[in-house]
């Protein structure tokens, strides 16, 4: 099942990004930016990207908890044991900006611990990974899964190193 969820997050995070990027590369395209409650900048690309993940992560058992999206009372999202944490486009006056410097975040939370998570950075074509069980993985060059099984992916991407408990911080003040 965990499987099916990750390809199912990538194609979420391929796909907004795909949209963001139909917008980001318009050269008639003023963004329509408005400003939300906190005056953060939110932009047609960000509107677009949420509607492209939601048709995707609908489709699974859990809630969407989206940065962009409505917000349930509390109490309600505090009965969540396992939902979707997803931004998107983080970065958006990066976006705004046009320096490439913004990403697509979706993650599975459960318990309040992340059981895996997908990051897609669309200019650069650059995809992240990692999971709870098996590590994080890389994969620069991609626009779409094409078909492709986790599997098959993992043998292509490069197998991020992970940290071991000797490499805690030390601070200094």
């Amino acid at each position: 099942m965990q499987t099916e969820y990750i390809l199912k997050a990538i194609d979420a995070a391929l796909a907004a990004g795909k949209e963001i990027l139909e917008v980001y590369n318009d050269p008639s395209s003023d963004f329509q930016i408005e400003r939300k409650a906190d005056h953060s900048p939110l932009t047609l690309a960000d509107r677009k990207a949420h509607e492209t993940i939601m048709i995707y992560l609908q489709e699974t058992d859990y809630p969407v908890l989206s940065e962009e999206g409505k917000h349930l009372p509390y109490e309600e999202r505090a009965r969540w044991h396992t939902l979707w944490i997803v931004d998107p486009l983080d970065g958006t006056k990066e976006f705004i900006k046009q320096n490439g410097e913004f990403t697509v975040n979706i993650a599975l939370v459960e318990e309040g611990v992340p059981v895996f998570g997908v990051i897609y950075v669309p200019v650069k074509e650059t995809l992240y990974w990692g999971e709870l069980t098996t590590g994080a993985y890389k994969m620069e060059g991609v626009t779409g899964r094409a078909g492709r099984s986790l599997e098959e992916m993992k043998a292509s991407a490069l197998r991020l190193p992970c940290a071991g408990a000797g490499n805690a911080f030390v601070i200094v003040a």
